[in-house]
């Protein structure tokens, strides 16, 4: 491994630990070594009695009659390099290459391995003496630093050359997760090759700005406005509408605009094994045309659920009473078309509910309509990405297609991200199941 790639921090080698009556003796017993065997050698590195010696020296910086202070700190910062080096040597490093994973993902696992292994140095370097601190000649100052043998050899027998690349990448995930990093971690999913959530997290991280999305729906927003944004909006034009909700009596009135959005080679490229599957919602029509009003979910079916709502300032409260409606009848499992009018609706006054999303793909996907379950389980993901429970139902979508080797692959991912990531009691009892069948 190049050295360029350790660091320590010099600092906290200046400040010493105090130490006992045996550690003093130890000190004296060193410098008398160094004394009687090693004052006429030159700088290096030099093995003798147990312990290794590390010597440094430094000419004076301008034309003075004496070696002082900054010759000192220039010395003392030599000898810890030394130190550094020797500790270095006896590690068991490996390279960038050896580790198996491409892109990012590869190269945060490497630098964790790197982080890893600088602690394991500075450890060893922490039981380091400063015995020596003066000049030798005129204008020659001279450091030593002693090391135990056995700290070295302590420290080689803790490194491997094979790492465990696993508890490595677990480690980059759950950083970048406490970071909310979602960039990082969808190119993550890249290196993976899982490609559902690396466009999840993808799309999430850029949530805002709406430019990385296959399909961008922005509801209820100035289309003018919109098109001054989007490149990809040739025309836009405002319309104002007034409709009526019969929900519970209450009569809803907003303002809709155009539709702006194309969809993007990120979509078509990455998920294009779910463009053949049947969309088809069946029996499930009429509910769906009734409640659909705003083409909510019908739009997330057609485009694979990679699509940003974005609705107006207004009263969502209604929702939580056609949600409330709906999970009685999720639970007793009883009138399914019922319940997919419900959740419909509720998702036509606010989309932005991952948690309904995921019910109603449960309905879809309870009764063989797994096409359908596997948009709105994607739309849940953009959502609300790190939901590790969409992941598991996405998986279970999948097998119900045929598509066998990519819900295995999300399931293997998954399980070993299981330390990464929170998961449900459902999530864990699935986890369970998965393992227990490997």
């Amino acid at each position: 491994m190049s050295s360029h790639r350790f660091f320590f921090c010099a600092l906290s080698f200046l400040m010493l630990p105090a130490v006992g009556v045996a550690g003093i003796e130890k000190a004296e017993s060193a410098l008398q070594i160094y004394q009687q065997h090693l004052a006429s050698e030159p700088a290096g590195i030099y093995e003798h009695s147990e312990l290794v010696f590390f010597i440094a020296d430094q000419q004076c910086f301008a034309e003075k009659k004496f070696a002082g202070t900054k010759e000192s700190k220039a010395a003392s910062h030599a000898a810890m390099a030394l130190m550094a080096k020797k500790a270095r040597e006896s590690a068991a490093g490996i390279s960038r290459n050896d580790i198996a994973v491409s892109g990012l993902l590869g190269d945060d696992i490497f630098e964790q391995y790197v982080k890893n292994q600088n602690l394991l140095v500075n450890k060893a370097l922490g039981a380091g003496n400063r015995l020596f601190d003066a000049n030798i000649e005129a204008c020659r100052r001279r450091v030593v630093y002693s090391l135990p043998t056995k700290a070295l050899k302590q420290q080689a027998a803790r490194q491997t050359k094979s790492p465990d690349i696993k508890a490595l990448q677990v480690a980059v995930f759950t950083q970048a997760l406490q970071n909310n990093d979602y960039e990082r971690l969808g190119a993550y999913f890249d290196g993976l090759q899982q490609p559902e959530l690396a466009v999840a997290f993808a799309a999430a991280a850029q949530r805002e700005e709406m430019l990385s999305y296959p399909v961008a729906i922005n509801w209820f927003v100035d289309g003018k406005a919109l098109t001054q944004k989007r490149e990809q909006c040739a025309t836009a034009d405002e319309e104002t509408t007034t409709l009526a909700l019969s929900l519970k009596a209450e009569v809803v009135t907003h303002l809709s605009s155009a539709f702006c959005g194309q969809p993007l080679e990120l979509g078509q490229s990455r998920l294009g094994y779910l463009a053949g599957t049947s969309k088809d919602i069946g029996k499930y029509q009429d509910s769906m045309r009734s409640a659909d009003l705003f083409g909510v979910v019908q739009r997330a079916i057609e485009q694979q659920g990679l699509v940003f709502f974005q609705t107006p300032d207004w009263d969502k409260s209604l929702t939580a009473t056609l949600n409330k409606q709906a999970e009685a009848l999720f639970k007793s499992g009883k009138e399914p078309q019922q319940i997919v009018t419900l959740f419909t609706r509720s998702l036509n006054i606010d989309p932005n509910q991952s948690q309904i999303w995921l019910r109603l793909a449960a309905v879809f996907q309870a009764f063989g309509h797994s096409g359908v379950a596997s948009s709105l389980i994607l739309q849940a993901m953009v959502q609300d990405p790190d939901n590790t429970d969409s992941w598991l139902q996405l998986a279970q979508a999948l097998s119900s297609m045929g598509l066998n080797e990519q819900s295995e692959q999300l399931l293997q991912t998954t399980s070993s991200l299981a330390s990464a990531f929170p998961f449900s009691e459902w999530g864990v009892e699935k986890l369970q199941q998965f393992s227990t069948k490997k």
